[in-house]
């Protein structure tokens, strides 16, 4: 009879134990980490991360995927989850023209807790979350280093083997602190057009001058504008230069907001005091640019162009030509003015004799003879 009593003795304080620390744990972490996830029917227990996109600047791309990774702590990849951006779903605008400009956009994913820690005990386990590289340009991440995503399992219901829950914590480090906690809310973000605080889209502004006194300032000079990649970018990962000022024409129909294909060439056509702006080019998106028919001059050092039976010297400021060539080529990595200059030369011929010569002789004979008569009166009253 007391051998019985001792075990009970023995059985319910081990109960009491394995009660009491289950509620050490759920307490812990109900008051550090909000509350418990619990698994629904088909054994998933979800924790819902957010990404977001805010663009400061430009346009970003119309379809955009963002990839993760979910490792433990030795490296192993536990889950590769995924979110899909889609300006014809939440971009800015009306359809069918929805765009993603300046805004903040987002989208959530999910992980599986219940997953990453299926076969383990109840105890507190750690994991990192990190995003692939992407290809899209001018897309900033605000920080580079993994999440770690701290999961802390226990009993459910207090009755060993008959349900799990899991208490959820996200720091900034590697090293989880009360001070490196963020909400899930606060996940992972980009930022398009803008890094560390400063701008990396720009704008590339194409103007046109004529000078000379037989130039004609009616007349269309025709400019080949090209924009490629430095690196191998795609187009779908790249919205493309967009044409934010246009005071002349561009081919194929190109208006006010619309957007180029890179590795296309463009003719636009500006007269004197034509001007034509393209913004949304990211850090590394190169031009060519050059007049249509126009040449380097070996014997003049200088680009010469023929239009409409006028010859015109052709320069060109905040830019440089490439060297002995018509064409300039450069990549953006600051805002661009290239300022075309055409200037004609040719001087009126001013060795005919006007019609009034003859005439301002004479005044200039009467005006002499006046002074002469003056000076010659003074000197009498004078004697």
């Amino acid at each position: 009879m007391k051998l019985k009593k001792f075990f009970a003795g023995v059985l319910a304080a081990a109960m009491m134990l394995t009660v009491g620390a289950t509620s050490a744990f759920a307490a812990k972490y109900t008051v550090e980490n909000g509350a418990m996830l619990k698994p629904d029917n088909d054994g998933h227990a979800y924790l819902t991360l957010t990404k977001t996109v805010e663009v400061t600047k430009g346009t970003a791309p119309d379809d955009m995927t963002f990839k993760f990774e979910v490792k433990d702590s030795t490296g192993k990849l536990l889950a590769e989850p995924s979110v899909e951006f889609k300006a014809s779903e939440d971009g800015a605008g009306t359809a069918p023209n929805k765009v993603y400009s300046n805004g903040t956009y987002n989208r959530t994913f999910n992980i599986d807790v219940a997953a990453l820690t299926e076969g383990k005990d109840v105890g507190i386990y750690t994991f990192t979350v990190s995003e692939e590289a992407y290809g899209y340009q001018s897309m900033n991440p605000t920080r580079t280093n993994p999440l770690t995503l701290v999961v802390t399992k226990v009993n459910a219901t207090g009755k060993i083997g008959e349900g799990y829950g899991y208490y959820v914590a996200l720091h900034t480090d590697a090293e989880a602190t009360d001070d490196n906690k963020i909400p899930a809310t606060e996940a992972f973000k980009n930022v398009y057009g803008s890094k560390d605080g400063s701008d990396n889209v720009r704008n590339l502004t194409l103007s046109k001058t004529v000078r000379g006194d037989f130039a004609n300032l009616n007349t269309t000079f025709d400019f080949k504008v090209k924009f490629f990649a430095k690196n191998d970018v795609a187009n779908n990962n790249y919205k493309g230069p967009q044409v934010t000022e246009l005071n002349g024409d561009i081919s194929n129909g190109i208006a006010v907001n619309s957007y180029l294909q890179l590795d296309k060439v463009y003719t636009v056509t500006l007269k004197h005091n034509g001007i034509v702006k393209f913004g949304n080019l990211p850090d590394g998106i190169q031009y060519e640019i050059y007049e249509d028919n126009s040449e380097y001059s070996a014997t003049d050092s200088a680009v010469k162009l023929n239009k409409e039976n006028v010859d015109y010297t052709v320069t060109v400021e905040g830019v440089q030509f490439n060297t002995n060539s018509e064409k300039v080529t450069s990549s953006v990595a600051a805002d661009v003015n290239a300022a075309f200059t055409n200037t004609n030369k040719a001087t009126p011929d001013m060795g005919v004799v006007l019609d009034n010569a003859p005439y301002i002789a004479m005044l200039a004979i009467v005006a002499i003879g006046g002074v002469a008569l003056m000076l010659n009166k003074r000197r009498r009253d004078e004697e």
